[in-house]
């Protein structure tokens, strides 16, 4: 037993997403019971704490977790879990004076996704089987007063996730190996429109979407549509249900395993060979450069960047190597 705490006590760093301009993420000094969340103002810069479930469950017995950033910086709300249920409460934390607010949002499952005004945010609810809701909160107000966006019946899960600049919402329901993208239009950012319908893309035609990043009114999206080792197409949002694919990087020999948006960059991670490459792409789709990988190994999940920062966040491991965080500029 001694011998198993001593190998497990070393650091674990999951990769950092940036978010409001500054730099978040976990990180396990060795033997914690859960990772702390931390934040730094510039990379590389100083991490301080932002939230350490130590100081809310000195035995590890309430899950804390899914994390989400305001885009404006005030906020961060996070779950609470009795036991690690995957059905718990969500809390919103004010990041400048390290205190919860009065919000309690429950009967919450996954991770929220705030408005770019930081005045609310969506979330999702389970019903009876694989039913779910989506429904947004404002802050301040009660729960009973949260808007209902829109109710699937076989949902496996979940997520939702905003553009760069605001002005769209998408929530993706995935069930098995396939997926569906929904588009909600909220208008002004710093005066979101709740009101409008949530509109299918390429609802239609049965694939794997995973939404990568947004460039304007343009949605880049890693899918297996018509490309079982994958691709890399864009929408025109302004489309709505009418948005045709448009091919920027298209299947090779090679599996795609993630791909995000970086900067004025497409960050791709390849398997070739049975090992992890990054290749950088532009956004029209022409190659650009590869990224030096330590050696052979594997690339960790996720491969993070945004449009806003010309930067990629990946982890590297190999039997040679523990799993690393690197930052890509």
């Amino acid at each position: 037993e001694r011998r198993l705490t001593t190998l497990s006590d070393y650091a674990r760093t999951d990769v950092p997403w940036r978010e409001a301009g500054r730099v978040f993420f976990t990180e396990n000094r060795g033997l914690q019971q859960q990772a702390v969340l931390y934040v730094q103002d510039t990379a590389p810069g100083v991490p301080r704490v932002v939230l350490d479930p130590q100081t809310i469950s000195q035995d590890g017995s309430i899950a804390i977790g899914d994390f989400a950033v305001s885009p404006d910086g005030r906020w961060i709300a996070y779950s609470r879990s009795a036991g690690g249920a995957d059905v718990g409460e969500t809390w919103v934390r004010d990041l400048a004076s390290g205190l919860d607010r009065d919000d309690r949002v429950e009967g919450t499952w996954g991770t929220s996704c705030w408005t770019f005004d930081g005045g609310g945010f969506f979330y999702v609810r389970r019903g009876a089987g694989l039913e779910k809701r989506v429904y947004y909160h404002v802050l301040g107000r009660p729960q009973q007063e949260d808007r209902l966006i829109h109710e699937w019946t076989e949902a496996r899960w979940l997520y939702c996730m905003l553009s760069d600049e605001g002005r769209w919402a998408f929530i993706v329901e995935e069930r098995g190996p396939s997926s569906w993208m929904n588009v909600l239009d909220l208008g002004d950012p710093r005066a979101p429109d709740l009101t409008g319908p949530l509109v299918p893309l390429l609802g239609e035609r049965e694939a794997r979407y995973t939404p990568m990043g947004t460039v304007g009114d343009t949605l880049f999206v890693f899918t297996d549509l018509d490309a079982p080792r994958g691709r890399v197409i864009a929408l025109d949002l302004d489309a709505g249900a009418d948005a045709r694919p448009r091919e920027v990087i298209a299947q090779s020999g090679d599996v795609i395993q993630w791909a995000t948006v970086a900067g004025d960059r497409l960050a791709v991670h390849y398997l070739v060979d049975v090992t992890s490459r990054l290749r950088l792409f532009r956004l029209d789709g022409r190659p650009a450069d590869e990224v030096s990988l330590p050696g052979l190994g594997a690339l960790a999940w996720p491969v993070n960047g945004r449009h806003a920062a010309p930067e990629v966040w990946y982890a590297f491991t190999s039997f040679l190597q523990p799993q690393t965080v690197y930052r890509y500029d």
